[in-house]
């Protein structure tokens, strides 16, 4: 019974975790496109701002918290 639960839970975890890295590819290819800009406009600076502090932090928090369900269902 444990087997199957934690392999059910895994499941969605590791999509979660690929799904993740995809985002975070795209994110990381809007921001070279941006940076290439060579007179950025401020809207351009706003978007580069969001993009290495806020999505940062939020795949920080993703990553996070699928190592800490993986240990959970590890244990």
């Amino acid at each position: 019974f444990l087997y199957s639960v934690s392999h059910d839970l895994r499941s969605p975890l590791v999509n979660l975790g690929g799904f993740t890295e995809e985002l975070q590819m795209g994110v990381t290819e809007i921001r070279t496109a941006l940076r290439s800009i060579p007179s950025p406009s401020p809207e351009v600076t706003d978007a580069l701002k969001i993009i290495d502090e806020d999505f940062e932090r939020c795949f920080t928090f993703v990553r996070t918290a699928v190592g800490r369900l993986a240990k959970i269902i590890d244990a």
